[in-house]
């Protein structure tokens, strides 16, 4: 197990990160830059249910590998966080692994959450902090690319999944996410991205939200 920096370590590896001289604009907008309004209203997040979880690159750098014959190749940094979400699992046993896709440059996981005294945002901190720390080591130890100010974008996005339809359309999205990479809207490159969240809210139209587990 992997002890998370103190505070001093932290900003030590704060900073060896922005050596490589990179401008960084904090004004730059990412997809996820609204990412509150898509959070349930009045929802409660500790609720057991099936989560759809999107987590990305800070400035969308392609950390993680390369899309290669619509197969993703895990860079060392990739496969450290495929590792370490194998560690997740083990944290959190309550916590099931439905579907997962790491790309270049973010992640998608499906999760089922069966226990209320786990909360999403709790899994999410740990994983980000667990992941920034081993990014760190292996800048400094194995010459990773550096990364501009912080591993990852400051939040996530997430989702509650609300039904049937909508819960089997994410799982092949995330299943075909490097097929699809060409016109996924986090791929630098793309030109005409998909809009998989708008898919899925019509789909979800006037579903109520999930009490006590999978309720489809």
């Amino acid at each position: 197990m992997v002890t998370p920096p103190d505070d001093g370590k932290r900003k030590k590896q704060k900073n060896m990160a922005r050596k490589d001289g990179t401008h960084y604009d904090p004004q730059a907008l990412h997809p996820f830059h609204n990412r509150k309004i898509m959070r349930w209203t009045g929802f409660d997040y500790t609720t057991a249910a099936d989560y759809f979880i999107t987590i990305v690159v800070h400035d969308r750098l392609s950390l993680f590998g390369r899309v290669e014959a619509d197969h993703v190749n895990l860079s060392p940094a990739g496969e450290m966080v495929r590792d370490t979400l194998g560690v997740l699992l083990d944290r959190y046993p309550d916590v099931e692994m439905l579907q997962q896709v790491i790309m270049p440059n973010h992640i998608h996981l499906v999760i089922g959450k069966y226990d209320k005294r786990v909360s999403v945002l709790g899994m999410m901190e740990w994983f980000k902090g667990i992941t920034t720390y081993r990014y760190g080591v292996g800048v400094k130890e194995h010459g990773w690319p550096r990364y501009h100010d912080k591993l990852w974008q400051r939040s996530f996005y997430d989702h509650v999944i609300r039904n049937q339809r909508a819960f089997e359309y994410i799982m092949r999205y995330v299943y075909e996410n490097p097929i699809r990479w060409t016109a996924d809207h986090l791929n630098p490159d793309c030109k005409v991205p998909d809009e998989i969240m708008k898919t899925v809210r019509d789909m979800e139209l006037g579903t109520p939200p999930p009490s006590t587990g999978r309720r489809y």
